[in-house]
């Protein structure tokens, strides 16, 4: 039976909540945004792919400071789409969960909502006129190109508007208290979803050179459910149990995802991202 090593002092409920409450180091993205200089050309050939950045602004209420990197979301086969794509499939399902949990949506209908099939369908009412592109792979690419651009909030506001349209988006910059927090349904399911994000963020402005297989199997092996499970021990979310056993793995795993979903209610992206970085560095 192998088991997970332990802190060696006491007081191990107020090291993990200290922990997890940490101030965040890292710099809140577009915090501070310049008008971006008027484009001489609307409409851009990108090798064989024609894109249109402008009325895509107007779509999504977002205009790029960096409009190369509109233009790359909307250009399938460009270097540096694939980044895009892998970066915003995590914020997509972050803000289309956290929101569908605040709304008790059902489960499976926020699922579907960020289905390759569901996104094909979007890109073709909204996008298609506008790039020769043809792939809701194009949405995903799009609201990373946003998140890197101007940060989680724009990037949560047109994921949420292009996939559920019928709800606002509710956090952050709302952060809710205890009787709000005590309602939400499953905060492992949004806690996953938030460290998913937070790798992924990591990922790509690390290493914007990479493919899409690179980054899936570097968060694969970051979010591993042993490793989760490791520190939730650690942290003391969860009592001491054998590693080796897949149901205490996920349990235990599921504890953390929990503090992580419930950081991130109360106190936003920018905390919940650095938290959930420490915890993969541990």
């Amino acid at each position: 039976m192998r088991t997970a090593r332990s802190l060696s002092s006491g007081g191990y409920l107020f090291v993990a909540e200290c922990f997890l409450s940490m101030t965040p180091t890292f710099p809140r993205i577009g915090a501070s945004r310049k008008p971006r200089p008027v484009q001489s050309l609307d409409v851009a050939q990108l090798g064989n792919t024609i894109v249109s950045l402008g009325p895509v602004e107007e779509l999504v209420t977002y205009e790029f400071l960096d409009a190369n990197l509109g233009r790359t979301a909307l250009a399938t086969w460009r270097q540096g789409f694939s980044r895009l794509e892998f970066l915003g499939d995590s914020i997509l399902g972050l803000a289309v969960f956290s929101t569908s949990e605040i709304h008790h949506i059902d489960r499976q209908q926020a699922i579907a909502r960020v289905s390759n099939h569901h996104l094909d369908s979007v890109f073709n009412e909204t996008f298609a006129g506008h790039t020769s592109s043809n792939s809701g792979d194009v949405i995903e690419a799009l609201i990373g190109a946003v998140h890197l651009d101007g940060g989680y909030e724009e990037a949560a506001r047109v994921a949420t508007a292009l996939c559920l349209p019928e709800h606002q988006l509710a956090v952050p910059p709302v952060h809710l208290d205890d009787q709000d927090v005590s309602s939400i349904r499953s905060l492992s399911f949004v806690g996953a979803a938030v460290l998913s994000a937070a790798v992924a963020d990591e990922l790509c402005r690390e290493n914007p050179g990479q493919t899409h297989r690179w980054f899936s199997e570097q968060r694969t092996a970051a979010l591993s459910r042993w490793h989760l499970a490791e520190v939730s021990m650690r942290l003391k979310y969860s009592p001491e149990g054998d590693l080796e056993d897949e149901k205490f793995r996920a349990k235990a795993s599921d504890a953390l995802e929990a503090a992580v979903g419930e950081q991130y209610f109360r106190r936003g992206w920018d905390v919940a991202r650095n938290s959930s970085l420490r915890i993969v560095r541990l």
